[in-house]
């Protein structure tokens, strides 16, 4: 006789990700009161945080991370794994599947308003299985899909300040880039043979590190299963965030669009962040109306007096910067090096803690380009008197502000926010009224079908050029065919 209970929560089978060498969890937990679905759940978060920040460039190589350690939360864990989540932290423990940071005491390691717990995966169990370190299984059991329902729940409310940066509302924009995120799946066939010659030596990256490619290819089984988070918009730089947003580029040629048969190609603009520098110097007025709560830098920066930084600007919009860069900097050994040093440590480093090694480079900068060097000193050492906004905006894992050693992050922020309005306020639009999707956005560049790409390239550069601004270089890459050291 079927059952007259009508389940409140519709739930589907979700796909996690498990260290290959952990055996049977349905198995293990024989006996117990345990849920085996709920401890795939606590693993796939370890993971999930791992790979997050493994493919971040400035938490990559901290120590912390390399140990395997993240953060996770009392509240989200008793979300996860009911209020005696203990068990299920003691039952992996003893069977040294994970491992958590505690006192000498034995109690939980934390740093009150500062830090979560630190777990992470048994060290031994991170080891290779047939070229890859992580598994992806399904779990089906109803009440820890309906937990998981919840959690992503709280999580787009917000509920989780330990965790995750400060996020903001999606406006109607940020709505259908959300939309069209469902019309992207993974070949996940054709990537795992790229990620099997990448891990056994076949192809060779020009990369520091091939760990993140190798154990981000689980991301692309979840993103083909409809199990990941949905996007989020930070409230630093209003940037819009989903899970292809720190997928690695070698993945964009194994992407695809249900239902289009053709490769996809990426439209981008060349040297943005350099670019949108020049912006800010000079075009004042047009960038206030942009960035009206940032007028008081704007102000300060409209009364210099430009010279050299009419050719910054000609190189930017040309998209020549980088290689005018490394021409300049002969200790340099390519144009991946000239764009890190020129991103890293002329534009958006720190004037108070600057590291003498670069001081040749800074040298440099300003003698080809002492205006705009002016300007951006301007834009890093704007303290809090002048600008009191930041102590809003610029927050440590407190919630404080930390002062001095924070001030250079006023020209990230308005950077990033200027390219984040032009993008959601002029771009996107103007692409969404000329049929040009689905795409999706990693901050500047538009992930299309390469036959749209040409009418977006043109609708790009008509945007800058309804702006009453020198329109960038618009590149197009095309992910049809491999590059050729793939082959």
């Amino acid at each position: 006789m079927p059952s007259k209970y009508t389940p409140k929560y519709k739930v589907v089978p979700l796909t996690v990700v498990l260290p290959v060498q952990v055996g049977n969890i349905d198995s293990l937990v024989e006996g117990t009161k345990l849920c085996p679905d709920r401890i795939k759940v606590l693993l796939h978060q370890i993971y999930s945080l791992w790979i997050f920040d493994e493919l971040n460039d400035k938490k990559r190589d901290s120590y912390y991370h390399k140990e395997g350690w993240v953060n996770l939360s009392a509240e989200r864990l008793k979300g996860l794994l009911t209020k005696d989540y203990a068990m299920y932290d003691k039952f992996l423990e003893d069977n040294r599947i994970i491992e958590i940071k505690r006192t000498h005491n034995g109690t939980k390691s934390y740093v009150s308003g500062e830090r979560c717990t630190p777990y992470r995966i048994n060290p031994r169990l991170i080891k290779f299985k047939n070229g890859r370190r992580f598994k992806h299984e399904r779990i089906t059991d109803y009440k820890t899909l309906k937990a998981i329902q919840k959690d992503k729940v709280r999580f787009e409310k917000e509920q989780y300040p330990d965790e995750f940066d400060t996020i903001i509302p999606f406006c109607s924009i940020h709505k259908e880039m959300d939309k069209m995120l469902s019309s992207f799946y993974f070949d996940t066939a054709g990537l795992s043979k790229f990620i099997t010659k990448v891990g056994t030596g076949q192809i060779a990256l020009k990369r520091k590190s091939i760990r993140g490619i190798i154990d981000a290819e689980m991301t692309a089984h979840l993103i083909n299963d409809n199990s990941m988070h949905k996007p989020i918009v930070c409230a630093f730089g209003e940037r819009f965030h989903s899970v292809f947003s720190r997928l690695p580029r070698e993945y964009r040629y194994f992407m695809r669009i249900k239902n289009v048969n053709e490769p996809l190609c990426s439209v981008d603009i060349a040297n943005c962040q350099p670019y949108l520098v020049a912006l800010i110097i000079h075009y004042p007025e047009i960038v206030r109306q942009i960035l009206p709560e940032f007028s008081t830098i704007i102000d300060k920066i409209s009364q210099l007096k430009l010279s050299k930084a009419i050719q910054y600007l000609d190189l930017c919009a040309k998209g020549g910067i980088y290689e005018f860069w490394l021409k300049n900097r002969h200790t340099l050994q390519d144009r991946d090096d000239a764009k890190e040093e020129f991103i890293k440590r002329i534009l958006f480093d720190s004037e108070q803690y600057q590291k003498k090694k670069y001081k040749l480079a800074r040298e440099t900068f300003k003698i080809l380009f002492a205006d705009v060097a002016e300007a951006v000193s301007i834009m890093k050492t704007t303290d809090k008197k002048e600008f009191p906004l930041m102590q809003e905006l610029f927050l440590d894992k407190r919630g404080r502000f930390p002062g001095k050693k924070y001030y250079h992050k006023l020209i990230s922020c308005m950077c990033q926010r200027l390219e984040s309005r032009l993008i959601t306020g002029l771009i996107v639009p103007a692409l969404i009224k000329q049929d040009v999707g689905p795409f999706l956005t990693i901050h500047d560049s538009v992930i299309l079908p390469e036959s749209k790409s040409l009418l977006a390239k043109k609708i790009i550069e008509d945007c800058f050029k309804r702006l009453g601004v020198k329109p960038p270089t618009v590149k197009i890459d095309h992910y049809g065919a491999f590059p050729d050291e793939w082959l």
